[in-house]
C-alpha cells in the first residue's frame, strides 16, 4: 500500500527526519505570489499585504529572465517603521514541525532598502508562541542592531525539562558590511549542527564566511500554527525589499555546502 507523503513525514522519526536533506524550497518563480515548496514537505506559501507582489521576470538572484523573488520592495518602512509593513508570506504549516529536527540549515537571500543597524526588529521567519521576545515555543529569527538573531524555545540538557529561550546573535556588522548592507543581495545561512548555532554570509560576488555564533544543545520545542516568512505573525516588522531562494535542511551543511549554493544560484539557466 503507498502511504500519502503528508503521513511518511507525520511519522517519521526524529533521527530519520534529520536524515533528510531539503526540506523546504522556495525558489519564489511563480508569477502569482503564491508558491508551493519544491522540497519534501509540500508547503504552500500564500502573500498578504498591499504592498507584495511576484517579483518580475529577472528580478531574482541570478538576473535571468526566467528567476523571480518575492517582492515586497513597495513598501516605505522595515520592522518597527510606521506604517506598519504588513507584506508577508504565510502557511498553516501542519507538517513543518522543528521540534523533530536534531539539526538543520536555513539558507536565503534578501535584498533590502534600509540598513540593520539601528532595526531590531525585521522578522525574516517565524514559527512561534508570540510575536516578539520571549517568544516561548519555536523558532524566530529576526535583524538585530547589525546583526542576525535567532531566539528558539528549548529544552535543554540539565535543565529538569523545563522550556527556556536560546538566543544566538551572528557577529555584529557595521553599516554596508556583513549582513548590514543595502540594495546588494545577501546570502544569509544558518546551521545546528545538535552542538552549535553557526551563522554564514555572502553576497552576490563574495564567497561564504563566518559570522559567529554560540552553543546550542538540546532540542527544538515546536511551537504549532502558523509559519511566517518576511514578517512577524503580527504583520508588522516586514522586510522593504526582496526576498529569494528560502530552504530548510535536516542537516548542518559545511561551509563548502553553502558556497556551492551560493554560486549555483548566481549561475545562468
Amino acid at each position: 500500500m503507498k502511504i500519502p507523503l503528508f503521513l511518511v513525514f507525520i511519522l517519521l522519526l526524529p533521527s530519520a527526519l534529520s536524515a533528510q536533506s531539503l526540506l523546504l524550497e522556495y525558489t519564489f518563480n511563480e508569477s502569482e505570489p503564491r508558491y508551493l515548496s519544491t522540497g519534501e514537505i509540500p508547503v504552500t506559501l500564500s502573500s498578504r499585504g498591499a504592498l507584495q507582489s511576484a517579483g518580475a521576470p529577472g528580478s531574482g538572484v541570478s538576473g535571468n529572465y526566467s528567476d523571480r523573488a518575492w517582492d515586497a520592495s513597495a513598501n516605505t518602512t522595515q520592522g518597527i517603521g510606521l506604517p506598519a509593513n504588513t507584506s508577508a508570506l504565510v502557511s498553516p504549516a501542519k507538517q513543518l514541525d522543528f521540534s523533530m529536527l536534531q539539526a538543520f540549515t536555513i539558507t536565503f537571500w534578501y535584498k533590502t532598502q534600509h540598513p540593520f543597524t539601528d532595526d531590531a526588529a525585521t522578522r525574516f521567519i517565524m514559527k512561534s508562541e508570540r510575536p516578539s521576545e520571549p517568544i516561548g515555543q519555536g523558532l524566530m529569527l529576526r535583524s538585530y542592531k547589525g546583526a542576525l538573531e535567532l531566539r528558539l524555545g528549548a529544552v535543554q540538557p540539565g535543565n529538569d525539562g523545563q522550556l527556556s529561550e536560546v538566543v544566538a546573535n551572528s557577529t555584529r556588522f557595521p553599516a554596508n558590511s556583513g549582513y548590514n548592507r543595502t540594495d546588494i543581495w545577501i546570502f544569509a545561512a544558518i546551521t545546528w549542527n545538535g552542538k552549535n548555532i553557526r551563522f554564514h554570509v555572502g553576497d552576490s560576488k563574495l564567497p561564504v564566511s563566518d559570522a559567529g555564533g554560540s552553543p546550542f544543545a538540546g532540542s527544538i520545542v515546536d511551537a504549532p500554527g502558523l509559519l511566517a516568512i518576511g514578517n512577524a505573525r503580527s504583520f508588522n516588522r516586514g522586510l522593504d525589499g526582496w526576498l529569494d531562494n528560502f530552504r530548510l535542511y535536516g542537516t548542518a551543511l559545511s561551509n563548502a555546502s553553502l558556497e556551492s549554493i551560493r554560486r549555483s544560484d548566481l549561475q545562468p539557466r
